[in-house]
Formats: structure tokens, sequence, C-alpha cells
């Protein structure tokens, strides 16, 4: 059985911790009853606290390009919602609207802008609210309907590559918002700038597969290091969300 003072005292972060206690209830009354009530989305550094602390828990996501998964032991816990139309409506809209619908972060699965259509992953559980509320984004007017498949036709990461000094953090940031390291730092310290989904306010080495969010810039993934030069920069491959 899994004692859960002693995980609890391993994990620095607070939200982590009353992640990892509720869930490690959830699992304990899984154990004795064989019956899983699924849970809010987590993102893939919550994902990752999952699989380390307690990975006996089912873990389900739609497809590899989703970024956000569920305790769930049935994907009929999560739907696939198509919204119409999709003209002059942006990721942000999306979000924006489901904010102001009362929706928290954990309530909201992956957005996918395609060319005809908007795919959002949905709780079963909120579906129906999500159908009768979500009526206009942006005040465009716009349907949705529940579909069967997640039909991605748009490329939804951009690869690049950059050349960066070395792997800390304001240098990575830098070179992504294409800023000064000075104006880097200042977003680092002025809680701008997320690590794996955790707000970052020291400077500390990037690694690989790290996911580094800076507001108002975008997403990104990073890759392998491709190449050093004799000077020691860096040839880093980065994937953008977009």
């Amino acid at each position: 059985m899994i004692d859960k003072n002693r995980l609890i005292n391993e994990i620095s972060n607070k939200d982590d911790r009353i992640l990892i206690a509720s869930l490690i209830d959830k699992y304990k009354k899984y154990c004795v009853s064989n019956k899983l009530v699924s849970s809010s989305f987590l993102n893939e550094h919550q994902e990752l606290l999952v699989r380390k602390y307690i990975p006996n828990l089912p873990i389900y996501k739609v497809n590899e390009m989703c970024s956000k998964s569920i305790i769930s032991k049935t994907p009929d816990d999560i739907n696939i919602l198509k919204i119409t139309p999709v003209k002059d409506i942006t990721h942000k809209d999306v979000l924006g609207c489901l904010f102001s619908l009362g929706l928290t972060s954990s309530m909201i699965g992956d957005i996918f802008i395609e060319e005809d259509c908007i795919y959002l992953t949905a709780l079963s559980r909120m579906t129906n609210f999500l159908i009768d509320n979500l009526t206009c984004i942006k005040k465009i007017p716009v349907k949705i309907s529940i579909t069967d498949d997640l039909v991605l036709i748009k490329n939804h990461l951009e690869v690049f590559n950059c050349f960066v000094t070395s792997m800390r953090l304001d240098t990575i940031v830098s070179s992504l918002a294409n800023i000064s390291r000075s104006k880097a730092v200042f977003l680092i310290t002025s809680k701008m700038v997320l690590v794996n989904y955790q707000i970052q306010t020291k400077i500390k080495d990037v690694r690989y597969n790290d996911i580094i969010s800076i507001k108002k810039v975008g997403k990104f993934k990073i890759g392998n290091i491709l190449l050093e030069t004799k000077k020691n920069k860096k040839k880093l491959e980065v994937y953008k969300y977009v």
C-alpha cells in the first residue's frame, strides 16, 4: 500500500502535494472497490507526477498530440467536441470564452484550431454544459457537436532551430522571445515564464523535453542539441505549439 505521508513529504510544491494527496485517496478507494471516478484534466507536468508517485493509476488521453490527460479506465470519460465555424477565431479566443463560463484550466482539455473547425477535448460530465452554454466565441455564433475522431490536418507543432550560448533559462527565453537577456530575466522574475507548467522565478538550466511557456509569446518544447560550435554555441531544436 502507498505510504501517503512519505510521498507527500517528498514533494516540495504545495499544489503538487495537494494533487498527489487527492489522487492517492482516489487510488486507495479504487483498490478496495475496483471503481474509479475519473479526474479532471492533468497537464503534462501533473501526468509525470502521477506516473512517478502512483504508477498503477490508469491514465487516458485522446492521442499523442494531446497535452492533457485524465485518470480514467475508459475513453468514455472524454468527449471530442467539434465547433464550427472557425473563421477569425484563435486558440486564445476559445480559451477566454471557456474561462468566462467559469471553467478552470483543470476543466478544459486540448484545443486544436483546424481550417474548417475547432476541436475541444472535454470531460464527458461537462459536455452538456458546454453544448448549452458555449453558443458564441468572440461574438461569433458557433455550433457544437460530439464527434468520434480527432482528425488533425494542420501541423500543430512548428519545428525550428536556434543558437544559444548556454542552456540557462534566461538564455533560452531570450532566444525564443527574441529579446535581450536582461528582459528575459525580467520576464522570469515577474512570473511570466512557466517551465513544465509551473511558474519559474529562478534561473536554472533547461533540459530536453522541458515545456516552456512565455506569456504573450507562446509555448515551446525543447528538443535535442543538434551540434555545438567551437565557441560553445549550441544549435537547439525547438518545437512551438501553434
